[in-house]
């Protein structure tokens, strides 16, 4: 809808602000209640709220409902989690895993469905999937490089 969304980890709260003709409305909403984000590192959408935190950990709000998402299936923890990333239409939700140079996909759900590795590469800042075009975008200390994703015929 035009929304840009901030993380206040400091402030436990993540900020909706309107968009304007003149930009964005000065008055900000927040969207959670009630829970403790001074771990978060990052936040995506895609209708659910998705927050990343410190320590590995992915809670998903949704309906305003926060419930930790299980990563069921994972091969070894996240080490330095430092972006998420997903968005209406993707199937996965993608987490920059720094620690182990990977990027890590989880089903929306919560289970795990693969990982990216790709050493040339380096360790990643952050990620954007365009899952329509196959494609998955990654930021890291040199620039930003475009990687095609794997077909889905089994997973990643």
């Amino acid at each position: 809808g035009g929304n840009l969304y901030v993380l206040d980890s400091m402030g436990s709260q993540v900020w909706r602000y309107v968009p304007t003709d003149q930009g964005y409305d000065s008055e900000r909403k927040g969207v959670l209640g009630g829970v403790d984000l001074r771990d978060a590192v990052d936040v995506a959408l895609d209708g659910d709220i998705y927050v990343l935190q410190r320590g590995g950990g992915i809670i998903k709000f949704s309906g305003g409902l926060p419930r930790v998402l299980s990563q069921d299936g994972i091969d070894r923890p996240l080490s330095n989690p430092v972006a998420i990333a997903t968005a209406p239409g993707t199937r996965y939700v993608y987490v920059v895993d720094r620690g182990n140079q990977r990027i890590v996909l989880y089903n929306k759900d919560g289970l795990f469905k693969g990982q990216l590795v790709a050493p040339s590469i380096g360790p990643a800042y952050d990620v954007y999937p365009d899952e329509a075009a196959g494609l998955l975008y990654i930021l890291n200390d040199t620039g930003l490089y475009v990687a095609s994703l794997p077909k889905e015929d089994g997973g990643p």
